[in-house]
């Protein structure tokens, strides 16, 4: 049976308090029909996001560029910025295009990532559709070819991978064929269950590949990028009795500075569930078998207690 928690009023409102913020790419200037194209490996920020971007022998070889080009008609790698839904989400001027095993960062603390709106570009699009000189149309000549292009974004906290989540942009699986499509509009991915993170890494995967590469153009478009920043770490104690803990990051244990009174601990996840408690033994509280992520941990006397927010790595 889970155990969940129930935090006085005022303590758990205090460490749960957090903003929203959007990287809605439109602070970032252009001039008409034209991309983010630097001649060296230099990465953007847009509202405490970091988008990576790679340049090397006269070539974008990966990361992410901005754009606001308009094109949803030209096939060909010639139109490398151009979508399939024409312009940005709600036909705003800007949006991101990434490449494959492209990164998208925090530029501060772990944060939870809420949601982006994400399509297809016009060049994977109409490769999909038509096919073309390196690529497969998909569904085949008979249209029954199970063909897909799946973008996995994969979730990390302090360099460990924590979860994952799969986005289609285009399936053809499905046993009814009129159900089968390749995304022409922009689609909004919930990312809330991927948990407190610092990163996000784009992976693309299709049913067309030659000799361990894929065929299908690995390009896709994101907009409109959404997170959750804890604005609140510590929790005040209702005394002013001093109690520390270090260190903090940490990989499986802490160490607590505290009067002798301060005899058992808990440890809280960010959800309010209660995952561990005990007692204090050598002033030394161990985190075995606790996945890296974000906790509240409390140290309790008989009518005391302070906590803290507390990262395992």
């Amino acid at each position: 049976m889970k155990q969940l928690l129930i935090l006085p009023a005022l303590l758990f409102n205090f460490i749960c308090s957090s903003q929203t913020f959007t990287a809605t790419i439109e602070s970032l200037t252009l001039q008409t029909n034209s991309a983010y194209s630097p001649t060296t490996s230099a990465p953007f920020y847009e509202n405490g996001l970091r988008f990576n971007y790679t340049y090397s022998s006269g070539f974008w070889l990966g990361g992410f560029a901005y754009t606001n080009i308009k094109d949803s008609s030209t096939a060909g790698f010639t139109n490398l910025y151009g979508v399939k839904a024409l312009s940005g989400y709600n036909n705003s001027a800007n949006f991101v295009v990434g490449q494959d095993g492209a990164i998208l960062t925090s530029t501060g603390t772990p944060i939870i990532f809420k949601g982006l709106y994400y399509t297809n570009t016009t060049f994977a699009y109409k490769s999909m559709k038509t096919g073309d000189s390196f690529a497969k149309k998909f569904g085949g000549i008979s249209g029954n070819d199970p063909d897909y292009l799946k973008l996995v974004v994969l979730s990390y906290s302090w360099g460990i991978k924590k979860d994952s989540l799969v986005l289609f942009l285009a399936n053809y699986t499905f046993t009814n064929n009129t159900q089968d499509f390749i995304l022409n509009t922009w689609q909004f991915a919930d990312l809330s269950s991927l948990g407190l993170s610092d990163s996000l890494k784009f992976v693309m995967r299709s049913t067309d590949n030659s000799g361990g590469f894929m065929n299908t153009p690995a390009f896709f478009a994101i907009d409109n990028i959404s997170y959750e920043k804890l604005t609140s770490t510590f929790i005040q104690s209702n005394n002013q009795q001093s109690v520390t803990f270090y260190p903090n990051p940490t990989k499986n244990s802490v160490q607590v500075s505290a009067p002798e009174e301060y005899s058992s601990y808990t440890i809280v996840d960010l959800s309010g569930k209660l995952v561990r408690k005990g007692n204090i033994d050598n002033r030394k509280i161990e985190f075995d078998g606790l996945e890296p992520g974000c906790y509240f941990l409390s140290v309790e006397s008989f009518n005391n207690q302070k906590s803290v927010r507390i990262i395992i790595e």
